[in-house]
């Protein structure tokens, strides 16, 4: 297989910055990307290799390299800044309040947040039998998978960041008193309490009960969320 970074431009000036692996050089790939793709006559096209790379791996960090240093130059027609499939970072418009407002609005106002009850029972009818496979991260914690490390990292960092924006009383409103005037500020479950509990997670997970619609056994909070009349089998 050749790995290379390709430029395709047009007579314009106009230039796609994109990667691609092959065994045929003369493939007459021109890439994937949005302005491509728009250009009906690709013969008004043509393709330059800037650079090989020896594996997968080092061929994306050299995309990476040549995107960042031609995405600001007003011929360029590549919608990433990162070496990615969809538009990243400052780029993704949904990055923009003023944009994702009026998603919303045209969304909800076409309809588009509001299904009919015939079309949610074409939705689940199309969803019933479907069965899905294990999740990427099943097993995987943040102590022993760098991604999931990653992720739980983002994760806590962004909810540390929307808490910071509220109001005393908004967090009140959301989560009850918080710090001091909690009625459990600095206070610790006895022993005895944490036994107690401890036993009825264990009954709990002991007593499951089998849907009717799907035959899964499950706990019963799992059953009252996703279970019974809430079954998609249903």
């Amino acid at each position: 297989m050749k790995h290379f970074i390709y430029k395709t431009y047009s007579k314009s000036g106009k230039f796609y910055i994109g990667r691609h692996s092959t065994r045929n050089i003369d493939d007459g790939y021109l890439g994937s990307g949005k302005w491509v793709l728009s250009i009906k006559n690709k013969d008004s096209l043509s393709r330059e290799i800037l650079e090989y790379a020896k594996d997968p791996i080092s061929l994306k960090e050299l995309e990476r390299k040549y995107i960042s240093e031609h995405i600001n130059y007003s011929e360029n027609m590549n919608f990433n800044n990162e070496p990615i499939g969809f538009a990243s970072g400052r780029f993704n418009p949904m990055k923009h309040l003023e944009v994702v407002k009026q998603v919303v609005k045209t969304r909800t106002e076409n309809g588009s947040y509001i299904h009919s009850d015939e079309t949610k029972k074409k939705i689940s009818a199309a969803h019933k039998g479907k069965k899905c496979g294990p999740s990427w991260n099943k097993g995987l914690t943040k102590h022993t998978d760098t991604r999931v490390a990653e992720l739980s990292k983002k994760i806590s960092n962004g909810v540390s960041k929307w808490m910071s924006t509220l109001t005393e009383e908004q967090r009140k409103t959301k989560f009850g008193n918080t710090g001091e005037k909690n009625g459990f500020f600095n206070k610790t479950h006895s022993t005895k309490t944490i036994d107690i509990m401890k036993q009825a997670q264990q009954e709990n997970r002991k007593n499951k009960i089998t849907c009717e619609h799907c035959n899964k056994a499950v706990d019963k909070a799992n059953f009252s969320r996703w279970h019974g009349n809430n079954c998609k089998h249903e």
